[in-house]
């Protein structure tokens, strides 16, 4: 059956692999994926199995310290500055 929420999650994820690497730069969103997919497995394999159920809001809550530390994504998009 169809429903509105179809697809939503593998959306959230390729879009918050995106901000991860840096809009703009399709290297920074291939390695922002690999990075969001890491802490996902990382962390479903090292919690305990009491907190497995916790292992995205666990991810995303390595993203917003990603995102703290570098705000562009780990790799921003090249601007040239016009004099």
């Amino acid at each position: 059956t169809v429903t509105p929420d179809m697809g939503f999650v593998p959306i959230l994820k390729a879009f918050i692999a995106v901000v991860i690497g840096g809009l703009g730069n399709l290297w920074g969103a291939v390695l922002g994926g690999f990075v969001l997919a890491f802490l996902e497995v990382t962390l479903d394999v090292v919690l305990p199995i009491e907190f497995r159920p916790y292992t995205e809001a666990f991810a995303l809550i390595a993203v917003v310290v990603i995102l703290y530390f570098r705000p562009q994504g780990l790799i921003a998009a090249q601007t040239a500055e016009r004099v």
